[in-house]
């Protein structure tokens, strides 16, 4: 899984975790080459209505 922050864009190996923690922006990504399929966990992450599309 391919991750882009403000700051960085870290790379997620099979088998690690990527936390984000509250007020911090980011966008995963499963590039078409990767290896397999990327699995997503998202908790908490309240109901708004303000959200934004964003076009990799």
């Amino acid at each position: 899984m391919a991750v882009e922050t403000p700051s960085d864009a870290p790379h997620v190996e099979a088998g690690e975790r990527f936390l984000v923690g509250p007020g911090n922006p980011h966008r995963a990504d499963a590039p078409e080459d990767g290896d397999g399929p990327v699995v997503v966990l998202a908790i908490g992450a309240p109901s708004v209505d303000d959200v934004a599309v964003s076009e990799p």
